[in-house]
């Protein structure tokens, strides 16, 4: 929800510019959710872009796409 809030305001403000820091934000939750991810499962270790696959399946939302 904080991240969400984040997104709506800065989204709001200067939508160019928001969508650069918070497409950083994107790669900094997929970065650590891949980490959280291959310290649980130890034998089904798995890529970034595979993580992000599998949590867009989830029907996660992405912190850059505002609108």
């Amino acid at each position: 929800p904080m991240i969400q809030g984040w997104r709506n305001y800065y989204g709001s403000v200067d939508p160019t510019m928001s969508r650069r820091f918070l497409g950083k934000v994107d790669w900094y939750i997929l970065k650590r959710l891949t980490l959280y991810w291959n310290k649980r499962h130890r034998k089904k270790r798995m890529h970034p872009t595979k993580v992000a696959e599998v949590f867009k399946l989830a029907k996660l939302k992405s912190v850059s796409a505002y609108g």
